[in-house]
């Protein structure tokens, strides 16, 4: 873990709380209404660019991003879901994208005047990515593509998605799919909203395309080469909200903590009970382990690219961790807790998708098991 903060840390803490206090998070939230406004000050104030080559004006490294994606989990995580799919496009254009996308799409990104959406989940293929059914025909200099998406968050008002398309059926399934750029106003796009229990902020909808034309320059990564650029992305994307469950868990700490030593029962203060201390206790725990795992797997993405199992294993436990500390805290904060004035009963609303998105927690066990068994199964196969 990291022994000293970067130096845009605390300025940011201070925007924060200045722009994005606990009554316009509230606000957003039950307005279902996405910060865009903020996002477009990240973006102007430049931390949109945290983990960028200087090329693009950006500043320190992958680190940097997984710490700004801590503090936004802190504050507003629907900012922070927001501001988090801005910094995996990024780095999937830097990885993956021509000159000519990266001119296009960068700056608008950077600047928090585009959003950004990942299109890939089906309704027959959602943990299993690799049964995507969306089809891309090639015409010309365009491909065509029809399919149904779910669970695609803010594709209604995203300047551009990452659609996941498979394009040569007669491949093997992981190795015949291909990532394109597309446009969510592009003619042939439907989308319908989805009543979620969480991110009411960010919004999540299904998205229907009927014979959406695309133009070939569209094309993210190599053609039927799909696979590389999701396996990057969702490496990227776990540690991305790995750190945003971080910091929502050290807001709930925070917060928890704060009320318990305010708030008086039997004569005493709630946080003179040792039942109450050793649920704190537990979470901070908790928390340390998950923060030191997370930089030490950001670490690893920054000097060249985390392992896909190494990801898992974070997600997963920072994303459990979450759920149980935001459960805990209503526990503890009681009927105030289950009210709306507490940001408890929203953390346990939000806390649920992160053990479902991203990868749910049976798949990255999965991930984690094959990688454990691998050699043990080699041996035993001699």
């Amino acid at each position: 873990m990291p022994t000293a903060l970067p130096d845009f840390v605390l300025p940011l803490r201070d925007f924060l709380a200045k722009e994005s206090p606990p009554e316009v998070v509230r606000d957003h939230d039950e307005r279902h209404d996405p910060p865009l406004a903020l996002l477009r000050r990240l973006g102007e104030l430049g931390y949109l660019t945290i983990g960028l080559p200087e090329r693009w004006g950006g500043s320190g490294d992958f680190v940097d991003a997984i710490h700004f994606m801590e503090e936004l989990g802190r504050s507003n995580l629907a900012l922070g879901h927001l501001a988090g799919r801005t910094i995996y496009a990024l780095q999937s254009l830097i990885h993956h994208g021509t000159p000519e996308q990266q001119a296009r799409w960068i700056p608008s990104l950077a600047a928090g005047e585009t959003v950004f959406a990942v299109t890939m989940t089906e309704p027959d293929a959602g943990s299993d990515a690799a049964s995507i059914r969306t089809r891309g025909t090639r015409d010309g200099d365009d491909w065509v593509v029809s399919g149904e998406k779910v669970y695609s968050s803010s594709f209604a008002y995203a300047g551009v998605a990452m659609v996941s398309v498979r394009t040569d059926p007669d491949l093997p399934r992981h190795r015949g799919i291909s990532t394109f750029l597309i446009e969510p106003t592009s003619p042939g796009i439907e989308t319908q909203q989805l009543e979620t229990l969480g991110d009411w902020a960010t919004g999540t909808y299904r998205v229907f395309l009927t014979d959406v034309r695309v133009p070939a320059t569209s094309l993210l990564g190599e053609l039927n080469g799909g696979w590389k650029v999701l396996n990057g992305h969702l490496v990227r994307e776990r540690l991305v909200m790995a750190a945003r469950a971080v910091g929502a868990t050290q807001s709930l700490l925070d917060d928890t903590a704060e009320y318990i030593c305010n708030r008086h029962q039997f004569g005493h203060p709630l946080a003179d009970f040792q039942v109450l201390q050793h649920k704190l206790a537990n979470i901070r725990i908790e928390l340390q382990v998950a923060r030191a795992g997370l930089y030490e797997v950001a670490r690893e993405e920054a000097a060249g690219g985390a392992a896909i199992v190494d990801a898992a294993s974070v997600k997963v436990f920072a994303a459990e961790m979450y759920l149980r500390a935001a459960n805990e805290s209503l526990q503890m904060t009681g009927g105030f807790g289950y009210t709306r004035d507490f940001p408890a009963q929203r953390h346990l609303r939000d806390a649920r998708i992160y053990v479902v998105g991203g990868g749910s927690a049976e798949v990255m066990r999965n991930i984690i098991a094959r990688d454990l068994l691998r050699g043990p199964r080699e041996r035993a196969s001699r």
